[in-house]
């Protein structure tokens, strides 16, 4: 009885992790989850930022601005 108990206690436990969400305090937090929400947050918001692969940005008024491409020398 005292492992099934356990058990509930646990999945209980994973699943408030796999609710949460981003906060803007994740990034001053010492919790693991947290830690890892704003590095992923960080991640995605450099990529917006930087564009894509294709070498196109897009601005705030829709706007997409192509990136030429230079060899390396």
């Amino acid at each position: 009885m005292k492992i099934m108990k356990k058990k509930e206690e646990h999945q209980e436990d994973t699943s408030k992790i796999a609710g949460r969400e981003f906060s803007f305090n994740d990034y001053k937090s010492n919790d693991e989850t947290a830690e890892g929400l704003a590095i992923t947050h960080e991640q995605i918001s450099d990529n917006f930022a930087e564009g894509t692969i294709e070498g196109e940005l897009q601005k705030e008024n829709g706007e997409v601005v192509k990136i030429p491409r230079k060899e390396m020398e």
